[in-house]
């Protein structure tokens, strides 16, 4: 859990505990609509809703989608593209005559009540029922639908996901395992379930569909990852909380999910809110900080899982790696690879081959010439150049992009050459 705000002097520091705020969650609620949709047995992800253009009224409350123009879809469809208005009309058609029975599905989640999480300052959530003051029949349950006239914390959204991502089983988060004194235990806490079954199987099932496919043809499309699988979801939202109010224009993007999808083992919640002087969407402020997160914990196996030597080499646009022999040997060490690597050479190249199986060749410089480092990390490039007498400078972050010297030509010792990172 990790919590940072921007002050005046441009310091970011952890001043308050927002994974504890609650406020409207916008689109990542839409979920939560989905399975009491498919829990109930009234659709399927396949059937079609027609969201008429990207605009609905309900009483005096219009429902637009960020993007207009369009008409029929599959529901999961209208998560993949994060439509407003279909989750809204499915809710309203549904439950407009018996809406408890949806917002009972929303209390079934444990979204009405604190998560009872071993920390202090946890805000209250807000499920509205038929008796709130501020019920409306016309558009309350239109609103909630898609994650307005509701105030829940980041903490529910990612705790209601992984229940997604645990076949319906909803865990209590908790921080703490042990309390210990002198290294002595004198209280041990235990995983703590809430609910068994939150959504039949075939929902959840059906649910994790419709959320792999926001992130392979839908709003989080670019962080798909060519070595595992992510079901996750978009949010966006206006904020009216803690002395912020709608007319200050503060935006939220958010995403939330999870990884690897067939046998998933973490569950990732990331929100971001500031006023839109640039983009705020989920997709573009909250989604890369999800799959830089997930692509470091998966490189580095921190969830015990294996990464076979089929599932690199099947993909497609791999780039080639090129580092000194002991750098390959480390890299193929750490993915548990028995792939042999030439002694003889001071750098090596990995690339796939046409029969898709990995190809290590020896990979010789000619000590007179400018060699070409583009695609090469930075330590082995300074490595290589420093190493034949020149004078190496940098800007930029990444792999070397370009070079200032061309490659081939004659160098003289101690002359500079200036490598762009990217």
């Amino acid at each position: 859990m990790a919590n940072l705000k921007r002050q005046e002097n441009g310091r970011y520091t952890e001043d308050y505990n927002y994974a504890l705020l609650k406020s409207e969650p916008g689109s990542t609620f839409k979920l939560f609509s989905l399975l009491a949709l498919l829990d109930d047995g009234y659709v399927t992800i396949n059937d079609k809703v027609n969201v008429e253009g990207g605009r609905k009224r309900f009483g005096k409350i219009t429902v637009r989608d960020d993007h207009g123009g369009m008409n029929e879809m599959t529901i999961k469809k209208a998560l993949a593209v994060s439509s407003n208005v279909a989750y809204a009309k499915l809710v309203d058609q549904y439950y407009h005559n018996k809406p408890m029975k949806y917002i009972q599905h929303l209390q079934k989640f444990g979204l009405d009540k604190k998560t009872g999480i071993d920390l202090a300052g946890e805000g209250m959530p807000l499920i509205k029922t038929t008796s709130h003051k501020h019920w409306n029949k016309s558009s309350s349950l239109a609103q909630i639908a898609y994650g307005y006239e509701s105030l829940i914390t980041p903490l529910h959204i990612l705790m209601v996901y992984n229940a997604v991502a645990n076949g319906g089983k909803l865990m209590k988060p908790y921080l703490v395992s042990e309390v210990r004194e002198y290294g002595n235990v004198l209280r041990k806490i235990e995983p703590t379930v809430l609910n068994k079954q939150i959504a039949r199987p075939e929902a959840i099932q059906q649910a994790m569909e419709a959320l792999k496919s926001v992130v392979e043809e839908g709003t989080a499309r670019s962080i798909q990852s060519p070595f595992y699988s992510v079901g996750g979801k978009t949010g966006t939202a206006q904020v009216a909380d803690k002395g912020i109010t709608y007319k200050d224009g503060v935006k939220q993007g958010s995403f939330v999910g999870f990884f690897p999808l067939d046998n998933p083992q973490y569950t990732i919640m990331v929100l971001a809110r500031s006023k839109p002087f640039g983009t705020y969407y989920g997709a573009t402020i909250g989604a890369p900080v999800f799959k830089a997160v997930a692509d470091k914990l998966y490189a580095n196996h921190i969830g015990g899982w294996n990464v076979p030597i089929d599932s690199i080499t099947n993909k497609k646009g791999l780039n080639q790696v090129i580092t000194t022999s002991i750098g390959l040997e480390n890299i193929f060490q750490s993915l548990g690879w028995n792939l042999p690597v030439p002694e003889t050479s001071t750098f090596a190249k990995m690339q796939v081959g046409e029969n898709k199986k990995i190809e290590i060749l020896t990979k010789e410089y000619d000590k007179k010439k400018i060699p070409n480092v583009a695609g090469m990390g930075l330590k082995d490039a300074l490595y290589l150049l420093e190493s034949m007498g020149l004078r190496v400078t940098i800007s930029g972050t990444g792999k070397v992009k370009s070079q200032s010297v061309p490659d081939g030509s004659v160098f003289t010792e101690g002359q500079k050459i200036h490598l762009v990172l990217g």
